[in-house]
């Protein structure tokens, strides 16, 4: 593996890592002695991986592009399905590819979510069946602040979405009702420009990390 690596997930039980790279393609390492398992998983787009996350019953494994599209792979390592960058776009000749953000199941393994740009000083919040990733709500639209965002991060069971502005904000959403998310609380003044942001494995915990001398 020589590319620049983008984007890591580890299996729900800890024993198997993932990473993806600039070139599309996605490693699996035991996450023990670090030896490869199998050969990479490669996407036809040759599109940089720039998120990733396994589904809590370690079946899926679903994977966002930079250049718009996700896929979703098997626990064998074969691609089950995909969203293309026009689907993802839903088909608009105007707007720019679609960059993933960040994806994350929720608790039932039968919903996939996901955040991306969208192009227009918004960002577009999906909801995917699993596996046959149809959609299953119609795209939601979250304003930005300025500049794209610096940080997001999605709960572990997709059920919460947490957004970082240039503006050192952070906005929290609840995504319970995906065809309907609320803006829950709103995270000001924070002394920082956040780069960084994640929830603690069971959701009690937002942390994040950034540079008081960015702007």
């Amino acid at each position: 593996q020589t590319d620049q690596i983008n984007s890591l997930a580890f299996s729900p039980d800890n024993k198997i890592l993932a990473a993806g790279d600039d070139s599309g393609a996605i490693f699996l390492r035991d996450a023990t002695s670090g030896k490869p398992i199998g050969q990479p998983l490669l996407n036809e787009q040759q599109s940089s991986i720039v998120s990733m996350v396994f589904s809590h019953g370690a079946s899926w494994l679903a994977s966002g592009l930079y250049r718009g599209g996700i896929i979703l792979w098997n626990a064998q390592g074969q691609k089950v399905s995909s969203v293309s960058a026009e689907e993802l776009g839903q088909g608009a000749p105007d707007m720019k590819p679609l960059e993933v953000l960040a994806v994350a199941f929720r608790t039932d393994d039968k919903i996939l979510v996901s955040i991306a740009t969208e192009g227009r000083g918004e960002l577009q919040l999906d909801a995917w069946r699993v596996p046959e990733m149809n959609r299953a709500h119609r795209p939601f639209s979250i304003p930005l602040e300025g500049p794209l965002p610096r940080a997001v991060a999605f709960k572990a069971d997709g059920s919460m979405l947490a957004v970082a502005f240039n503006s050192q904000k952070i906005h929290i959403w609840d995504l319970r009702e995906l065809g309907a998310p609320v803006r829950m609380k709103e995270l000001n003044d924070l002394g920082t420009v956040v780069q960084a942001l994640e929830f603690s494995p069971k959701g009690r915990w937002l942390v994040y990390g950034g540079n008081e001398s960015d702007s």
